[in-house]
């Protein structure tokens, strides 16, 4: 089977046609089963009575390691050499090179390929604007059925992402699992046979990602379902990360880019997570648990909390390579929020498929209700500090190194487990005494963000934000609103700051209050160095700037702060101000960076 999976790869790279993606994805996922180890996994697999093919697996660890590296292989090989698939702007000549277009795109592209999906969407996104329904109601139902999030508000995109909840808002397994448990026991009160239920079933699912437009999370837990069943349609014994591979390479036969996205890489790695490090830790608690009710009730309360910590545990690099910032309090919120949204999207579904207007203006305000505990309960947590990991704070080989020792002594029958979860905790120290630091832009002056636009932001002009990296000083040149405020936090997270020391604001006047309260919030700089004339021009207090954990000092002398790239000067305007008019210009703070003096030999 190896050779034979290295001859097909080596085959591709001379010929001159490619593999087909079909073929290669076939042969992909077919050498995976064989490769299925005999052992049992998290899944029991059926008797072999019951088995459509008799295969005999291999089970040394050695030759599955090889199959498997081979079977990506192939499968990468024989995508390498067919060009991206390419869409074409109406009007545009057949001569010019078109642009590369993201995975959404293509999405778009398959609607026009399936008029009974498109047409489908259009009448739900229909139905959920009716005006019984809340708009804040009527966004987070097209979030949740539809995958558009288009409509959402960015505070609660905001929140939502502090906390370390995004996930909720983008449909993937946690979506698909919730509907999952209702269908099935309608199915077997139905007395429908295991083999038309599964069929059912996976029809239900594969149409509601359709409707949804293909989002890769999504994609990805449907092909994972459809593992599992081929496994036990086969008669294999399984586990919950064979599965995921399988299903995986499939995908990527079919489409190799979804691997670059987003949505499918924390997907993927957050059910890695769960069958590496919280189903085997779920099993060690269970086996420790009293029998009765009283273990059911501490199975509900731990297992949640266990498969959250693991995935949030798995996934703590790739979030902050991406965002910037982890929250430490995820798996708490997320039992939080789990129960209102699972009630949500099962209301939405009822919804959608109520015949009359009366029935759904009744329903209309239960969901309206749900719909304003997702935004409340997210945006008070939200509102108060509470501990995260930034960029820069952890060193991600060694932690690496600790993930993989704790997936390693949770494994049944491991030796010198204790030695392991030793050598795990010294790791965790090292990777966060060996942290960076510092990877904000060191001593010299950023413009930040640069001058390009952003969805929503609108036009940053250069030079308007400055950060003085190891001092921690960012300078607020031009107003701010909150919306461009979350885009530069952001930003700042991502550099790896955390909090300021020094926050300059120069204008005076009071039209970015917005802005300035979510810097306070997010931020928390130790001292907010502004104009005396600010506090007459804010629509609230400036002694609110104290609740925040700041100092407050309105400049009404010059003053000089030192860097290690050079000074920063701050003139203050002249206060009190003069009898007549006042000039607003004259009001603002004037910040300068001449160079450092020449330095005496």
């Amino acid at each position: 089977m190896v050779w034979w999976s290295v001859f097909l790869m080596v085959g591709s790279f001379f010929t001159l046609e490619p593999l087909p993606l079909v073929v290669s994805s076939g042969l992909t996922v077919l050498l995976y089963l064989f490769s299925a180890s005999t052992a049992p996994g998290t899944f029991p697999a059926p008797s072999a009575k019951h088995s459509l093919l008799q295969l005999r697996p291999t089970g040394e660890p050695v030759r599955f390691f090889l199959i498997c590296s081979s079977s990506l292989l192939i499968l990468v090989t024989s995508n390498s050499r067919i060009p991206p698939r390419q869409i074409r702007p109406e009007g545009e000549r057949a001569g010019k090179e078109s642009p590369r277009v993201s995975h959404s795109a293509r999405s778009s592209e398959r609607y026009r390929t399936l008029p009974f999906v498109y047409s489908l969407r259009g009448k739900i996104g229909r139905s959920l604007e009716d005006r019984s329904l809340a708009q804040s109601s009527r966004a987070l139902l097209r979030a949740l059925i539809l995958a558009d999030r288009s409509r959402l508000d960015g505070r609660l995109r905001e929140s939502y992402g502090y906390l370390g909840i995004a996930h909720f808002l983008a449909l993937s397994g946690l979506h698909l699992g919730i509907l999952i448990l209702p269908l099935g026991w309608i199915f077997n009160r139905l007395r429908l046979g295991k083999c038309a239920a599964d069929t059912l079933l996976f029809l239900i699912l594969g149409l509601f990602t359709a409707v949804a437009g293909y989002p890769p999370s999504l994609l990805r837990a449907l092909a994972l379902w459809g593992a599992v069943k081929s496994f036990q349609l086969l008669g294999l014994h399984f586990s919950l990360i064979r599965c995921l591979l399988a299903g995986s390479f499939l995908l990527a036969g079919v489409d190799l880019s979804i691997i670059h996205n987003r949505g499918f890489q924390l997907s993927f790695i957050a059910v890695a997570g769960i069958a590496l490090l919280g189903l085997p830790i779920q099993r060690m608690i269970t086996s420790r648990l009293p029998g009765g009710w009283k273990g059911r009730i501490a199975q509900i309360l731990i297992f949640p909390l266990v498969v959250s910590c693991s995935v949030n545990l798995f996934s703590l690099v790739l979030v902050l390579s991406l965002f910037g910032r982890a929250s430490l309090m995820a798996p708490l919120v997320n039992l939080v929020i789990i129960i209102p949204l699972t009630l949500l999207l099962y209301s939405g579904m009822i919804y959608i498929l109520l015949p009359g207007a009366g029935l759904k203006r009744l329903l209309s305000g239960w969901i309206n209700l749900l719909s304003d505990l997702l935004h409340r309960i997210p945006a008070s947590i939200s509102s108060f500090p509470h501990p995260g990991i930034q960029v820069g704070e952890l060193d991600y080989v060694s932690y690496v190194l600790t993930v993989s020792c704790l997936v390693i002594a949770v494994r049944p029958r491991t030796p010198r487990r204790r030695l392991l979860l030793l050598f795990a905790f010294l790791s965790l120290l090292c990777s966060v005494v060996l942290a960076p630091r510092d990877r904000s832009g060191g001593a010299r002056p950023v413009d930040f963000p640069p001058g390009k636009r952003r969805s929503g932001g609108g036009d940053w002009p250069r030079g308007e934000n400055v950060l003085f990296g190891k001092e921690r000083i960012l300078v607020i040149k031009g107003r701010l609103n909150e919306n461009q405020a979350r885009f530069l936090v952001g930003d700042l997270w991502r550099r790896g700051t955390g909090k300021l020391r020094y926050l300059i604001v120069v204008c005076a006047e009071g039209k970015q209050v917005g802005g300035l309260q979510f810097l306070l919030r997010r931020m928390r700089p130790d001292s907010v160095i502004c104009s005396p004339y600010l506090e007459h021009s804010l629509e609230w207090p400036v002694a609110e700037i104290e609740k925040f954990g700041s100092r407050y000092l309105p400049l009404e002398e010059d003053l000089r702060l030192l860097t290690g790239g050079g000074w920063i000067e701050i003139h203050a305007p002249p206060f009190p101000p003069a009898a007549g008019h006042l000039d607003l210009q004259r009001t603002e703070l004037r910040v300068s960076f001449p160079p450092p003096p020449p330095s005496r030999k």
